[in-house]
């Protein structure tokens, strides 16, 4: 297998299936795709590629911001805020990448917040008016299509219209990671943005500037893939300094989507989850927006481990676990420990597929 691959991953208009056959079949090609390649781009009209360059903008101006007014937006009850590159935590190493994390919001007299007290349920932080607008604006846009996109490969994977993975994001707890690469020259020769991992949720559309960083790992046959939502398995570092990425060309005007461990999970893992890295550019500092769109925070799956143990599966507890292991240091992680907050979503009452 050599070093690097070279794909031109398939790019699909999803506004151009007007009917449930041509909707269909669209479906099928998406999914081929997905396991194939493990990465599709999606077209973008002209006020959704206006809507990125804004964010991407916003973005761009938070970050040339000093870091003693950065590290301003920090809460102790949602990971929503800014982390400091060489903070997040992957594999043992430490990821060079600045991230401005965007949750829910959610009031303190909110129940889910003052009663029930769920990790991960707080206000959102945001740095200004412009950048709330901005960032709030991308991701309504990026869900609309995202949920048109599920419906379609629900369709392609042979269900029926308004099937369960359509209801399952309904609602879900969409959120957003607002990214800022270094390039190896200001890290001073490093060059790994982001270990090597799977994202833990459904479905991630990503949208990038022209720099360029993403890697993906395409699905040949007999490669074993870990399954990131078994304690016992793991996909965080996997395959990193192994051949076999692909590197993944900046294109403008679309998304870059990929599935997530809860999507491989409501599949039975007929779409696996992507295993993805990034890679620093030697020059120039790099800005990108992953949403995540995703389940309801209680929303309750089966997964059978390699003992042939069935295990319950819940959303916001794997999203919680995740966080915390990769921010172990930060204010929010300790407290959610400290508190055991985690116990919390257990009076959830459960969603079932």
């Amino acid at each position: 297998m050599k070093t690097s691959t070279t794909i031109t991953f398939e790019t699909f208009d999803i506004r151009a299936a007007k009917n449930l056959k041509e909707q269909r079949e669209l479906g099928e090609r998406i999914v081929a795709a997905l396991q194939r390649d493990s990465l599709i781009q999606i077209k973008k009209n002209y006020q959704e590629d206006l809507l990125t360059a804004q964010a991407l903008l916003q973005n761009r101006k938070f970050n040339q911001l000093p870091q003693d007014e950065k590290i301003k937006f920090v809460s102790d009850t949602t990971y929503t805020g800014y982390v400091f590159s060489g903070e997040e935590k992957k594999g043992g190493q430490y990821d060079q990448v600045e991230v401005y994390t965007v949750f829910p919001h959610f009031n303190q007299d909110d129940e889910r917040v003052k009663k029930l007290r769920l990790p991960c349920h707080g206000e959102a932080l945001y740095p200004s008016v412009d950048y709330k607008n901005a960032i709030e604006s991308y991701m309504k846009a990026t869900g609309n299509m995202c949920d048109r996109l599920i419906e379609i490969i629900g369709l392609g994977l042979g269900l029926e219209p308004n099937h369960y993975l359509s209801k399952m994001v309904r609602d879900g707890f969409h959120h957003a990671r607002v990214l800022r690469f270094k390039s190896q020259k200001e890290a001073g020769g490093v060059s790994n943005g982001i270990s090597a991992h799977s994202d833990y949720g459904f479905l991630v559309a990503a949208s990038q500037d022209d720099v360029g960083g993403l890697w993906v790992r395409p699905i040949p046959n007999g490669e074993k893939r870990g399954r990131n939502y078994l304690e016992e398995e793991t996909t965080i570092g996997a395959y990193h300094d192994q051949p076999g990425w692909a590197f993944v060309t900046p294109m403008p005007c679309v998304w870059t989507v990929f599935v997530g461990d809860m999507m491989e999970l409501a599949t039975n893992r007929k779409l696996k989850a992507n295993i993805h890295k990034v890679i620093l550019n030697k020059e120039k500092e790099r800005f990108a927006i992953a949403y995540f769109h995703e389940p309801k925070f209680n929303q309750t799956f089966e997964a059978v481990n390699s003992k042939g143990k069935k295990k319950e599966i819940v959303y916001g507890k794997h999203l919680t676990n995740m966080y915390c292991k990769a921010y172990p240091n930060r204010s929010t992680t300790k407290r959610i420990q400290s508190e055991e907050l985690c116990q919390n979503i257990d009076r959830l009452p459960k969603i079932s597929l």
